[in-house]
């Protein structure tokens, strides 16, 4: 308690057996996150640290390049505040009833009664949902919601109405609203869609070029421009300056003063910055909380200056509103003079040693979102609490050595690997579950970048989001402008018939203009280890797709590769290819997800303590959920 008190953590790594004492210190309002650590095999202890309300459980030792991000990603989801949904119905006894039956945790419910409470409400905090339960005075619900999908402000903004029965349900449908609710349905099916709702809203705010808020470009928006950006400084030899802001603690500025106050604040420091920086400079919203500015031709030194330009601009601002006077930021420049590929990553390093003595030191402490809240001349983000020394885990041999983050296939390469004799190709994915599809490590299906230069830099993307749950499930766009779904001749943003959809994901020339296009489409019928699964096809007849899915064999030779999660060997005699030194990790069920298929035989588990496979031509091997083919050409 005294090494929290001093350091005022936001995180807290213990072992598992110190877990029990220490749970008391995470309290209801802004306590740290609780995360135990030990060995990863370690089933029983992992469960029960879920049973005792841990964040997390890492593996032991503490590796801070993946604690850091682990802790960063949580409190920027608990950041994110709940949803403000805006209730207009002209009974107060009415809404009063409904705003207890809706609100939550995760919702959050104003009303309004009348017209000019109603564009009050809007405008002092703008909602993710307007909910008509009612007209107001001589106009209808009906008529309201055609009102507000006229105005400039109102129409991006979803608006659902909320109908008597059946024979307003009929009435309604002939509205252009969102969605329609009836009154007297189930309160969770109720609840269960009004978040469904306002979650797809959500998303597509995301999706859009600006935000309406802020007036700065959106999260999408933004990767687009910065990838651009980085592109133009690299053919031209130019530098480009990247800073990042953020308003500090914005969950503890939520949980004390409201969300319309944190709303407010970014919307100031938006403005702040539109102000200040120069017509030629972009700014966008990377996350909830986290504001980037691109300064071509610029260096760091110079946007440093900027940045306290804009810290000026910012509390000039912010004093016309009391409630918000002692609200701080902090900051953090970088440019691309020490090379193109990590800007990003230095910027925010910057902003982290920001208040540990850094130069952009100032007298506010870094953002709760960052997961590093620093103290006056030192730096405690996280405290790991000693314990005992964990028993090792059992050896599953070396792990495949790390590579960067975005999967690139060099284009010089493609001739090579598809002339071989022969080859191991990626044919699809066994989908199962919720599954996102990107171009980095960390997604479940990867889609490999197509890298013309060794310096050449890409953005980790995520493209769309999969779920799969027997023969049912939903594909979404999570970057709309970079992957499209086709189904029949519509170019939609979502749809739950997956068998026809088509999803193409856009990879790039060297000026940015779309070359070629990745078709992944579901197989039905198509037979996988797992019955629940679904087989994910690559098109893999069009040759500029193939050279980013195989691996070209050479006869004699021995290759290294990696598999999915796994490593191995790869040797091809003449007539078939032997995968040797396969090192795979277990799943949590302590299996090794490695499966063959010999021909049209079923598919068959590869037991752990066979270290070598033999592929015939047309054999295929599931690893993990990677789906590959042996060839010969």
């Amino acid at each position: 308690m005294e090494h929290l008190r001093h350091h005022q953590a936001e995180a807290v790594f213990l072992p598992f057996v110190g877990l029990e004492p220490w749970r008391r210190v995470r309290t209801e309002n802004g306590g740290p996150l609780l995360y135990a650590y030990g060995p990863m095999n370690a089933l029983d202890d992992r469960v029960r640290a879920a049973r005792l309300a841990a964040a997390g459980y890492v593996d032991a030792p503490l590796d801070m390049r993946q604690v850091i991000p682990l802790v960063r990603q949580r409190l920027a989801c608990d950041a994110r505040g709940p949803f403000r949904v805006l209730l207009v119905d002209s009974d107060r006894e009415s809404a009063a009833a409904l705003s207890m039956t809706l609100a939550s945790d995760d919702v959050l419910l104003a009303s309004a009664h009348d017209a000019a409470a109603m564009m009050h409400a809007v405008e002092a905090s703008p909602p993710d949902l307007i909910l008509l339960a009612s007209g107001l005075r001589s106009v209808s619900a009906v008529d309201l919601v055609a009102v507000l999908r006229t105005h400039s402000y109102f129409r991006n903004v979803p608006c659902a109405l909320l109908v008597e029965d059946a024979k307003g349900e009929s009435r309604a449908q002939y509205a252009d609203a969102d969605a329609i609710f009836r009154r007297d349905a189930d309160t969770f099916i109720l609840r269960s869609r009004l978040l469904m709702l306002l979650e797809r809203g959500r998303r597509e705010r995301q999706l859009r070029a600006m935000d309406v808020s802020t007036g700065v470009l959106t999260h999408a928006a933004l990767l687009r421009a910065t990838e651009r950006e980085i592109a133009t400084a690299g053919r031209g030899q130019s530098t480009l300056a990247v800073i990042r802001l953020e308003v500090n603690n914005p969950i503890r500025l939520r949980l004390t003063r409201g969300a319309d106050a944190l709303d407010l604040a970014q919307r100031i420091l938006a403005r702040a910055m539109r102000e200040t920086l120069r017509q030629s400079d972009i700014v966008g919203q990377l996350c909830d909380n986290v504001f980037l500015g691109l300064l071509p031709a610029c260096d760091t030194n110079s946007a440093r200056e900027r940045i306290t330009a804009i810290r000026e601009q910012f509390h000039t601002n912010i004093l016309r509103h009391a409630s918000l006077n002692d609200v701080t930021l902090c900051a953090g420049a970088a440019d691309t003079s020490g090379g193109l590929e990590d800007v990003l990553s230095r910027a925010d390093r910057e902003l982290l040693a920001s208040w540990g003595g850094g130069p952009m030191a100032a007298d506010d402490p870094p953002s709760v979102s960052s997961a590093l809240p620093f103290q006056r001349g030192r730096a405690a983000p996280l405290v790991a609490v000693p314990g005992p020394e964990p028993e090792p885990a059992p050896s599953t041999g070396s792990t495949p050595a790390s590579d960067e983050e975005v999967v690139c296939v060099d284009d010089a390469d493609g001739q090579v690997e598809l002339s071989r004799a022969a080859c191991l190709v990626q044919v699809g994915w066994s989908v199962r579950g919720d599954r996102t599809v990107g171009n980095h490590r960390q997604c479940d299906i990867v889609v490999p970048e197509v890298r013309a230069y060794p310096e050449q830099a890409f953005l980790t993307l995520d493209y769309a989001r999969i779920t799969v749950g027997g023969k049912r499930g939903r594909i979404e766009l999570m970057q709309e402008g970079e992957a499209s779904i086709t189904v029949g001749e519509s170019k939609l943003s979502a749809t739950d018939a997956i068998h026809e959809a088509r999803v193409e994901i856009i990879r790039r020339d060297t000026n940015l203009e779309p070359d070629f296009n990745v078709p992944l489409q579901f197989v039905p019928g198509a037979i996988l280890p797992d019955p629940r699964a679904q087989f994910l096809e690559v098109d893999v007849t069009q040759r500029l797709v193939a050279a980013l899915f195989t691996l070209g064999l050479a006869r004699g030779e021995a290759r290294s590769v990696r598999l999915g999660p796994a490593s191995a060997t790869l040797t091809y005699d003449g007539e078939r290819a032997r995968i040797t030194n396969i090192v795979c990790p277990p799943d949590g069920r302590g299996l090794r997800p490695l499966f063959i298929r010999a021909g049209a035989h079923p598919w068959r588990l590869v037991p752990a303590d066979e270290s070598a496979l033999s592929l015939e031509p047309g054999d295929a091997v599931l690893v993990g959920n990677n789906v590959y083919r042996f060839d010969i050409s």
